[in-house]
């Protein structure tokens, strides 16, 4: 089969697995645009440093779904922007209202938690109104807590083994999956979607940010792809 051909009907072939009644909100890239939806790993950083407001403005800027950021608790409880542990003497990070609030209308962020509560977090999310922008990566329990707090915020923890995906879903009942290199599966993206799941794939550990990984994933019916290589992607 020809590439364009094969990218046409993967192309229509996501669109129909987003369809799902149950989970229309949490797939409205896929169906809106009716293909895969890119995600900018920390933000567009080609020209721009990474989890900055700058990344944020240059995802838009080419055109991307998602930008992805890290989220932690700085010392004062405010919810700030950063992958790596919070030291002394850094300059002023942005802040996830600052992003929440740049963002709004106008790209979807996809929330990598990497320190932080489910309260304060939820109610960001709501007083910034982008529970329907965001998706909120996280812990198991802290999935769990948000959707105790808010069933309409969407959330997404690492995928579970096929033969484990039932007891993920009764228990902590994420609106999203996401499966990476170590945990890929074919199968398991195929019960995720058959479940009501959306499949988000993230390229970005384990050197498996490649074209060939993009057809992987592709081929497998994601939903959308972070990647370090955005533009080039989309």
């Amino acid at each position: 089969m020809p590439a364009p051909v094969r990218r046409l009907y993967r192309s229509l072939l996501t669109t129909a697995i987003c369809l799902w009644p149950s989970v229309l909100v949490a797939g409205a890239v896929c169906v809106e645009r009716g293909r895969v939806a890119i995600i900018a790993h920390r933000g567009a950083h080609d020209t721009a440093p990474e989890n900055t407001l700058a990344a944020l403005e240059r995802s838009i800027e080419v055109g991307l779904d998602y930008a992805e950021i890290d989220v932690r608790t700085a010392r004062d409880g405010i919810l700030v922007i950063r992958h790596n542990a919070l030291v002394d003497g850094l300059g002023p990070l942005p802040t996830l209202e600052e992003m929440l609030r740049a963002a709004r209308h106008r790209i979807n962020l996809y929330l990598d938690v990497k320190q932080a509560e489910a309260e304060p977090l939820a109610a960001l999310i709501r007083k910034t109104g982008m529970k329907l922008q965001t998706v909120v990566m996280g812990h198991p329990d802290l999935v769990a807590r948000l959707r105790q707090l808010d069933p309409g915020i969407r959330t997404m923890t690492p995928a579970a083994p096929p033969d484990r995906l039932d007891s993920l879903l009764r228990d902590v009942r994420p609106t999203h999956l996401e499966f990476t290199r170590r945990n890929f599966s074919p199968a398991g993206i195929a019960a995720a979607r058959a479940a009501g799941i959306i499949p988000f794939s993230s390229l970005v550990s384990g050197g498996w940010d490649s074209d060939q990984a993009v057809e992987t994933v592709l081929d497998a019916g994601v939903c959308a792809i972070e990647t370090d290589r955005p533009v080039q992607v989309k």
